[in-house]
C-alpha cells in the first residue's frame, strides 16, 4: 500500500508538473479577459491611464472607444500640455484636478515646436528661423498614430485634420490656414505636395482672409475676416478643382483684429458656434448658426464651460458636472513643490463658466515643479481635450 501510495503520489506529482508546464508554455492573452471585468478596471483609472489602455490591443481599444463618452463625462477639465522649446524626447501633461504631472515620450520633438492641436494630434513643426526640416508631423500621444506631411510651402499659422471617409483606402486631409494672407493650403496623406487655393480666384471681396477652420458633420467650415462662413470643397464635381462654397447666410457681426480679438469656430456634435473673445480674455460673444433658418443667434453659455488658451486652436466647449463648476475657482496647482510660472501672462489659461444667466471668467494658473529650470516652459501651454483624442473628424467628398 505504501509503495502504491508512493507510486500514486509520484504519478500525481509528475502530472502536476506537466500541468504547470502546460500552463507556463501556454501564451496567455489579455484579450481573453471578460469585457465586464475590463470595463470595471478601466472605469477606476485616471484619464491618462484610461487613454493609454487603448494602445494595448484592438479589443481593448474597442472597449475604450465604447466607454469614452460616459467616462469623459465624469472627468474634470482638459489636460494642459507643455513642451519645452528645447525638448528632445519628453513632453508633459498636467492634470489640474489631480494636481499630477505626467511625462510622455514622443517622437519628432527634437528641433520642433508644437504649433497647434487638432483631433487629439499635436502639430509639430521646425522651431528654427531657417526651417531646414522638410516635414511637419501630427502625433497623437495616446494612440501613438503619426502623420507626416511635407512642410507647407507658404506661410501658415494653424493646421486642422480630417479623415476622408469616402476614399477606398484610409486617407487624411490637412488644411493649413493663414490669417494674414489671401490663400489656404491643403494636402491629402496620399499627395506628394500641397495644393494652394488663391482667394482672388473665388471672386470674393478684397482683403478676404480665413481666420479659422473646423470640421463639422462631414464638412470643412471656413470663417472669413468679414464674417462670411463657407465650406472647403476639395474637388468640385463641376470644375474638378478645389473651391469654397459660401453659405447663404447673413454675415456674422464681429470685429476681426488679430492683435486685439480672437475669433474661433467652436463645435459640438450637433451645433456650430462662432466665438469672439477679447484679447484680455475678460469678455466674449458666442453666436450659434441655425442651419434651418440660416440665421446667426447670439446665445448664452448655459451649463457649459468654454476652455480657452493662448494657442489658436486650444479652445473647446465641455458640459460640466455640478462639482466641476464649484472646483473651477480652485484650480491653481499650488503646493510646496510648485511655483507659479513667470508673470502669468503667457501661462494662464482661462475658462468661462456658464451657470444659469451668469457667466464668470476664471483664471487657471499653470505651474511647474521648482527644481525645473526657470526658462524650461517659455511657450504657453496648450489645452489638450482627451475626449477628442481617439477619433478624427470625418470629411465626406
Amino acid at each position: 500500500m505504501a509503495l502504491h501510495k508512493d507510486d500514486d503520489h509520484a504519478g500525481s506529482r509528475t502530472d502536476l508538473h506537466k500541468r504547470r508546464r502546460m500552463i507556463m508554455e501556454r501564451s496567455f492573452s489579455w484579450e481573453e479577459l471578460p469585457c465586464g471585468v475590463l470595463e470595471l478596471i478601466f472605469s477606476k483609472l485616471g484619464v491618462i491611464e484610461f487613454l493609454l489602455m487603448a494602445c494595448v490591443c484592438k479589443s481593448w481599444r474597442a472597449i475604450i472607444i465604447a466607454m469614452m463618452e460616459q467616462f469623459m463625462a465624469k472627468q474634470g477639465p482638459p489636460l494642459a500640455f507643455y513642451m519645452s522649446p528645447n525638448a528632445r524626447k519628453y513632453c508633459y501633461f498636467y492634470n489640474l484636478y489631480e494636481n499630477r504631472l505626467y511625462r510622455a515620450t514622443l517622437p519628432h520633438l527634437s528641433g520642433n515646436k508644437c504649433i497647434g492641436y487638432t483631433c487629439g494630434y499635436l502639430v509639430l513643426a521646425d522651431s528654427t528661423i531657417a526651417q531646414k526640416k522638410p516635414d511637419i508631423w501630427l502625433v497623437n500621444p495616446f494612440t501613438r498614430h503619426e502623420l507626416q506631411f511635407p512642410r507647407p510651402p507658404r506661410p501658415y499659422c494653424n493646421v486642422i485634420l480630417g479623415a476622408l471617409v469616402d476614399n477606398p483606402v484610409s486617407d487624411f486631409v490637412a488644411v493649413a490656414i493663414s490669417k494674414l494672407n489671401p490663400f489656404l493650403q491643403f494636402i491629402r496623406s496620399s499627395d506628394a505636395k500641397w495644393t494652394c487655393l488663391e482667394f482672388h480666384e473665388l471672386k470674393v471681396e478684397d482683403e478676404w482672409r480665413i481666420v479659422d477652420a473646423a470640421v463639422f458633420q462631414g464638412k470643412i467650415y471656413l470663417l472669413s475676416n468679414n464674417g462670411q462662413i463657407g465650406n472647403l470643397v476639395l474637388k468640385s464635381k463641376i470644375t474638378k478643382k478645389p473651391m469654397v462654397e459660401l453659405l447663404d447666410v447673413k454675415k456674422i457681426q464681429f470685429t476681426f483684429n488679430s492683435e486685439r480679438r480672437y475669433c474661433h469656430i467652436v463645435t459640438t456634435p450637433s451645433e456650430l458656434y462662432v466665438v469672439e473673445i477679447s484679447r484680455c480674455c475678460i469678455s466674449f460673444v458666442m453666436n450659434r448658426l441655425d442651419f434651418k433658418t440660416k440665421q446667426w443667434e447670439t446665445v448664452k453659455l448655459q451649463g457649459k464651460i468654454l476652455y480657452f488658451g493662448k494657442s489658436s486652436k486650444s479652445i473647446a466647449l465641455t458640459i460640466p458636472k455640478p462639482f466641476e463648476i464649484q472646483k473651477t475657482q480652485l484650480l491653481e496647482g499650488k503646493g510646496e513643490n510648485w511655483r507659479i510660472l513667470g508673470d502669468g501672462i503667457g501661462h494662464v489659461a482661462r475658462c468661462f463658466v456658464g451657470e444659469g444667466n451668469v457667466v464668470e471668467c476664471y483664471e487657471i494658473v499653470l505651474s511647474t515643479p521648482k527644481h525645473w529650470k526657470p526658462d524650461i516652459f517659455i511657450a504657453p501651454p496648450v489645452w489638450y481635450f482627451p475626449h477628442l483624442a481617439m477619433t478624427v473628424d470625418p470629411v465626406y467628398g
